[in-house]
């Protein structure tokens, strides 16, 4: 009723009661007047069959049926409601039965029914005669008031009503009761009405005029009389309105004033935004600029870098003196730092730019963790530290990760672990994160360094700041690796911290998150299963690491320290131990002919396998093997330790360990005399270091200036491999690439690989999209140039010659490609060909996707779709597929929309081809 008007409150307050009382009423008396109606005709049944039953008393007993029948006949035309009567005997014989037909029904039938009586109304009452009885006096004479009688039934009356006429008198009520009802209703609504009127009219009045100020319109005056409070309502509306309109007129004066101070405002806001958009501009190209120097000093920088380092490792494999090698080795030292430093520069505004990105891929976590301690090993023994790891057992192997930004983030915890640390030892921990809703890696870094005071943490993530700037000038460093450590595990949507104490060392960790593809363990040698196996070493974190290897590969470990191991003689009964693992520390280095002396006393005829914390083959070869046994760096690789305890259990020893890939020690030569090189570079420092590596390994190399010169070569010569820089005077290396495709379009085709010293993403990106094979970012080294080749020429050195000039490339059509895939899979067949099925399962789901993206022109979620599949196709051998999903991908994030429906339609040929692919019958069975 809240929404309701005032005349419809009180028209319903008005008719509601009255409403209310006239239907009470009404079915009060209606009700009782049907149940006196109900009550008169049962009463009227019992009367008419308790008269019938004394009159037939005579006629009954008699036999006399015409006396019955004036009987009968009477009754029914003396009462319309009895339809039937019914005289029979005793023994129910009928004697007499007279019916009638009730007369036509008054109303319809569908009002009788709403009376639910029934439609006949049967009564029976007994028809008695009354005996005397009678004593046998010898003088008749009355009968004594005490004598009794007796009553017998002789037969029964049945009498039938029809309940049609009681029903017509209750339907007579019923509507008289609703005519009532209605009158009452009516007269009470007139009522209402007009007293409705009364009080809303005056009411309707005030709101019209209070709507008509509200409009704005503050001369109107209410000028009706209205009787007692609405008089008062009506007066004190008036003076509203002439108050609402004295405050308009001053409203409007100050409105004046402040619409003219918001156009003072609104001028000076269109030269603040004018200055802003000015600023906008030139901070937008600000931020080109800066990526235009970062693309220019990269390049600028890293040409020049790339002659010095080249120059210098050619330098350090000739015959120098012991001074001139420490010269050499010092300036490619200094020169790796500055690469170091750029690449952190780099990287830093990669990510603050927002143009780096991680890409998954698949990998082997003991790998990249391999990698990492090998490389830094040689760095750590150098400073007498030890360095070793920790792999749990629960730590899956082969994810789904970055491990170009893992691996990058793990040397940079790492190397300044050993940066930073003067003695002791840097331990480094990789366990699954306990309680993670998804599969979660933690790294932990622990060492024994310097550490850090509270205020020096507060600073530790700021670019280009060091914890402690006076230490500066004793380990150096830009303090990029920690800022750009910290971006990369948020961008893999990890997380990292640390705790340190200042003169007890520092702990850094991070956790980021994996998709799990293999998490099966290692393959282990039977020799191994259940073998007992003693370790003896003194460093209890060193012990701990390699009795946790040890045993997950099937032996039962016994730790030792030294002391203990040869205080107690532990080995006097040689049957208890297979094997002895025997850990010597840099400490121990200093000390080897102790330990001898201990190994001949203590330990007797049970085979010995030494673990040396050292990368030097002179420290090594300083130790005796014939007391020590197989030796092996504490930092080899974890299938080389395995070997080793192998040969020793079978009694079968190596001289000395493999060496790690050093400058000096490590030489790529792969020898192609048939591969014909072409190298287009405008720097000729570069120019020569490139032909000295090239001629080197016995290349036929030709070198040329400039791109255009490039061309007129490729015209008159057939080159297997050009090496071409991007950045030149003139004709640069995209376009001449394009004409070298276009000249080579029908004869054979030559790889092109990119030389750039531009690392930024974008260029990366442009390279891939232009036609060229592969890139190599400057400085170039043997190193790389020998394996770029190795990689795109694994079977030259099979074809000692060409007889036709077929291209000789590895093929990057290949539907799929098994020694790439192994490759991928660390010379896992069975993981590599399980990949490939995988992918190829797959692939049903992509191609409609990208046919359903293509249809809608949705760009986004064909992005989405192809850089799903490219990161699928990496890792499976599939080179064909991954072309042609980068080229995609790479047309989308260039905005080359004339591109995108070409590269769709190629990348959709590829999965069809893959699809359509089988696998050799020996490959299918072995998997």
């Amino acid at each position: 009723m809240k929404r309701w008007g005032i005349r419809h409150q009180v028209l319903v307050l008005t008719l509601l009661p009255a409403l209310l009382i006239a239907l009470v009423l009404t079915v009060y008396f209606t009700l009782s007047q049907l149940n006196y109606i109900s009550n008169t005709l049962d009463r009227h049944g019992r009367t008419i069959a308790s008269q019938i039953s004394p009159a037939a008393e005579y006629a009954v007993f008699s036999g006399n049926i015409d006396s019955l029948r004036n009987i009968l006949n009477h009754t029914l035309m003396s009462d319309k409601d009895v339809i039937k009567v019914t005289i029979t005997k005793d023994k129910d014989e009928t004697l007499l039965s007279l019916a009638v037909e009730p007369q036509p029904k008054e109303y319809p039938g569908y009002l009788y029914a709403i009376m639910s009586d029934r439609e006949v109304l049967h009564f029976r009452r007994p028809i008695l005669t009354e005996q005397l009885d009678i004593d046998d006096f010898e003088k008749p004479g009355l009968a004594d008031s005490n004598t009794k009688t007796v009553s017998r039934a002789i037969g029964y009356v049945d009498l039938y009503l029809t309940t049609q006429y009681s029903s017509e008198q209750k339907i007579k009520s019923l509507i008289q009761g609703g005519l009532i009802t209605l009158a009452i209703l009516l007269i009470s609504a007139l009522l209402a009405i007009r007293l409705s009127r009364q009080i809303s009219h005056p009411i309707q009045l005030l709101t019209a005029a209070v709507k008509t100020i509200a409009a704005g319109r503050y001369n109107a005056h209410i000028q009706h009389d209205a009787p007692g409070e609405l008089a008062v309502l009506e007066s004190c509306i008036n003076s509203m309105a002439d108050d609402l309109r004295i405050a308009q007129t001053g409203m409007e004066s100050r409105i004046n004033e402040f619409t003219q101070e918001l156009q003072q405002t609104l001028e000076e806001l269109e030269i603040r935004n004018a200055e802003l958009d000015i600023t906008r501009f030139n901070a937008m190209q600000a931020s080109k600029a800066k990526s235009e120097f970062l693309a220019n000093m990269s390049h600028e920088i890293r040409t020049p870098l790339s002659g010095i380092m080249g120059f210098t490792e050619l330098l350090i494999n000739t015959e120098l003196d012991n001074h001139q090698l420490d010269y050499v080795r010092t300036i490619h030292k200094s020169a790796t730092n500055l690469l170091t430093i750029i690449d952190d520069i780099l990287d830093l505004s990669k990510i603050e730019s927002g143009k780096l990105e991680i890409t998954l891929t698949s990998c082997n976590i003991i790998d990249i963790v391999e990698d990492v301690v090998d490389l830094l090993a040689p760095i750590a023994y150098e400073k007498n530290l030890e360095l070793f790891y920790y792999l749990d057992k629960d730590v899956p192997h082969i994810v789904e990760s970055d491990p170009i930004r893992l691996r990058q983030v793990l040397l940079n915890l790492v190397g300044n672990a050993v940066k930073f640390t003067l003695d002791g030892y840097i331990f480094l921990k990789i366990d699954p994160e306990p309680n993670a809703s998804s599969d979660t890696i933690r790294f932990t870094v622990s060492d024994t360094g310097i550490g850090m005071d509270k205020n020096s943490k507060q600073k530790l993530f700021t670019a280009f700041t060091q914890a402690d700037t006076s230490i500066t000038r004793d380990f150096g460093g830009t303090g990029l690796g920690l800022v750009i450590s910290r971006k990369l595990i948020l961008l893999m949507k990890g997380d990292i911290g640390f705790d340190s104490t200042e003169g007890e060392g520092s702990s850094f960790w991070f956790k980021i998150p994996v998709n799990v593809i293999e998490n099966t363990s290692e393959d282990i040698p039977d020799e191994l299963n259940g073998r007992n196996i003693a370790l003896v070493d003194d460093h209890f974190l060193c012990r701990k690491a390699i009795c946790t290897m040890i045993e997950q590969w099937g032996c039962d470990v016994t730790e030792y320290s030294f002391d203990r191991c040869f205080s107690e003689n532990c080995f006097t009964n040689c049957d208890s131990y297979d094997a002895v693992v025997f850990g010597i520390s840099r400490k121990h280095m200093e000390d080897i002919d102790k330990y001898k002396r201990c190994l001949t006393q203590s330990i007797g005829h049970v085979p010995v396998m030494t673990i040396v914390s050292t990368r030097s083959h002179t420290e090594l070869r300083q130790i005796d093997s014939e007391y020590f046994g197989n030796l092996v760096f504490t930092t080899a690789r974890r299938a080389q330790i395995q070997k080793s305890l192998v040969n020793t259990l079978n009694k079968s020893y190596s001289a000395a360990a493999q060496p790690s890939s050093t400058i000096k020690e490590t030489h790529v030569s792969l020898g192609h005399p048939s591969l014909k090189v072409l190298v287009v570079d405008d720097n000729e420092i570069n120019l020569r270091l490139a032909e000295i590596i090239l001629k080197k390994n016995n290349y036929q190399v030709t070198t040329v200036c400039s791109g255009d010169e490039s061309i007129n070569i490729v015209k008159n010569n057939d080159f297997d491999l050009i090496f071409m820089d991007i950045h030149m005077p003139g004709l640069d290396g995209y376009e001449a690439t394009k004409r070298i495709r276009e000249v080579t379009n029908k004869g054979p085709r030559p790889t092109i690989i990119a030389l750039t010293a531009n690392a930024m993403p974008q260029e990366i990106e442009k390279v891939e999209s232009s036609g060229m094979d592969d890139i190599l970012i400057k400085p170039i080294s043997e190193q790389l140039i020998c394996e770029v080749i190795s990689e795109w020429f694994s079977d030259s050195t099979k074809k000692p010659h060409r007889s036709n000039k077929s291209h000789t490339t590895a093929d990057k059509t290949a539907v799929f490609s098994l020694e790439q895939a192994k490759n991928l899979a660390n010379g896992n067949t069975a993981l590599a060909i399980e990949l490939f099925k995988m992918l190829v399962k797959e692939l049903p789901e992509h191609h409609s996707e990208i046919r359903q993206a293509l249809a809608d022109n949705n760009v986004d979620q064909l992005r989405e779709v192809t850089h799903k599949l490219h990161g699928a196709s990496r890792c499976c051998g599939t080179t064909a597929l991954s072309k042609a999903a980068q080229l995609l991908e790479a047309s989308i994030d260039n905005h080359e929309f004339d591109k995108i429906a070409k590269r769709s339609a190629n990348l959709l040929k590829e999965i069809d081809k893959l699809q359509a692919y089988r696998l050799p019958t020996d490959l299918t069975t072995s998997a």
